[in-house]
């Protein structure tokens, strides 16, 4: 169970740097610590719905079918609120 924690951590925090990077050589100087906050505060909502929806579908941690549904479509929420306003999230950062 160690070895699986160290894993997963090790597998989540291996795109950190990399997005770390990337937002100091794209933003402006004057953008670059709102979008840190930014990064570090949805990674926080993202954890927290994440919790929620194990509290919410999977109380006791047992697995049932019925819940595989609600749990996918749960899942694919954030995806389906975003995908919307991509048209509106481009021209707030369009250069």
């Amino acid at each position: 169970m160690v070895f699986l924690r160290i894993l997963h951590g090790i597998a989540c925090g291996i795109g950190v740097p990399p997005a770390m990077s990337m937002i100091a050589e794209i933003m402006p100087n004057d953008w670059r610590p709102f979008m840190f906050i930014i990064f570090w505060s949805f990674t926080a909502v993202g954890e927290t719905y994440g919790a929620a929806g194990l509290v919410i579908f999977m109380p006791e941690l047992k697995e049932d079918a019925w819940k595989q549904v609600h749990r996918n479509l749960y899942a694919k929420n954030p995806v389906g609120i975003k995908f919307p306003m991509r048209d509106q999230i481009y021209q707030i950062v369009k250069p």
